[in-house]
């Protein structure tokens, strides 16, 4: 294979009429293009691809949501948001034994969670969420880690059978 890894893109198509080629070139132009954006974003991307946008014509169809951190913020706002998701999925992840412990329900909603975020994860190197659509993926950013501390502090509650047994014992004492 003589092109780099992410033109395995544009050989992935299920249902045909697949958009994989200008999602790879998408990425190699950043990557050639990578001095106009790293320090802090670029106010224009037209000439990465051969193709622009209607409605803005400083710019080209930024279909990678990785990629529109890094013009909006360039290197430092992507790195903070992958290590936000990196930090979320680990967080769940390093938790698992506090949320087997709590409850079959919370261990169960945990995976879910993980699960519609590695999800987002996957989506957003062909889509970039714009207007309310993100946030779906920082409410869920946003619940991880109080989903974990909910199962820690159920893990660590007494149940309502060790409280009785507590009463009885006291009150044979």
């Amino acid at each position: 294979m003589s092109r780099p890894i992410w033109f395995l893109i544009a050989r992935i198509d299920i249902v045909g009429g697949s958009t994989g080629w200008h999602r790879s070139k998408l990425i190699d132009n950043a990557i050639n293009n990578l001095d106009e954006w790293w320090l802090w974003g670029t106010d224009y991307t037209r000439h990465w691809m051969h193709s622009g946008v209607s409605w803005n014509p400083n710019h080209t169809d930024i279909t990678n949501y990785y990629l529109q951190m890094g013009v909006l913020g360039g290197l430092p706002l992507m790195l903070t948001f992958i290590a936000i998701i990196v930090k979320a999925l680990f967080t769940i992840e390093k938790n698992l034994p506090h949320l087997r412990r709590a409850d079959a329900e919370i261990e169960f909603d945990a995976w879910c969670f993980w699960v519609a975020i590695l999800t987002h994860c996957v989506s957003f190197i062909s889509i970039a969420y714009f207007d309310q659509s993100y946030a779906n993926f920082f409410l869920l950013i946003g619940a991880a880690p109080g989903l974990v501390e909910l199962a820690k502090r159920g893990a660590e509650e007494p149940t309502n059978d060790s409280l009785e047994q507590n009463h009885m014992e006291s009150a044979r004492v």
